[in-house]
């Protein structure tokens, strides 16, 4: 991704690829275009969570690390590679669901790289957001990176969320017929329904 600032500094960040799991290192170079020395305090990476849930959204920082070797320079070209370990901790993987029961429901769970470039005497600052994929089980062996195309890193898990309570969702298949429903539902919802899929909170 290729940023410019006020036609004094072009920002370019180049990944090796965008989907990740936890415990993974991110591998970028880092290529900056400052023609005019302006003061380029330091660089912040961070790494942080948006959540739609209905009509409740937040955004959550997971992680930030300042970007060694980038503190108070004014060189007209910089060019750095870093290596940068993405935290082990529980976090709920990328996932995008919409659908509708009795009502529509929406869930997304996003995530980006989030690049603060602070500058000058004044400290202004500007972002550069990145999208990312994220998966779910950690990488055991870091020194072997994925190469899986990064929308297979979370097909294959149940997602998990927790939003002050732990939020399971999974797809079900309900009764195939009405043979397969007790007397006593019968009873309350008088003549059945054609079955149909529903999703499950529990």
């Amino acid at each position: 991704m290729r940023i410019q600032y006020q036609k004094d500094i072009t920002f370019k960040a180049t990944f090796n690829k965008l989907g990740y799991v936890p415990g993974e290192i991110i591998q970028f170079i880092l290529e900056m275009e400052n023609p005019r020395r302006v003061l380029i305090k330091r660089i912040d990476l961070s790494m942080v969570q948006t959540c739609e849930i209905g009509r409740a959204a937040y955004s959550l920082p997971i992680s930030r690390t300042i970007l060694p070797k980038i503190r108070n320079l004014t060189d007209q070209q910089i060019r750095q590679k870093f290596s940068i370990k993405i935290p082990l901790v529980p976090i709920s993987p990328s996932y995008q669901f919409r659908g509708e029961i009795r009502k529509i429901a929406v869930i997304n769970i996003c995530y980006m790289f989030q690049f603060t470039v602070k500058v000058e005497e004044r400290c202004i600052c500007y972002d550069v957001h990145i999208p990312i994929i994220l998966g779910t089980d950690p990488n055991p062996d870091l020194s072997q990176q994925p190469t899986s195309n990064s929308i297979s890193f979370y097909k294959e898990y149940i997602c998990k969320h927790i939003i002050g309570m732990a939020i399971r969702l999974k797809f079900c298949e309900p009764p195939s017929s009405a043979k397969d429903i007790p007397l006593s539902e019968k009873r309350k919802q008088g003549r059945p329904q054609k079955a149909t899929k529903a999703l499950l909170i529990q």
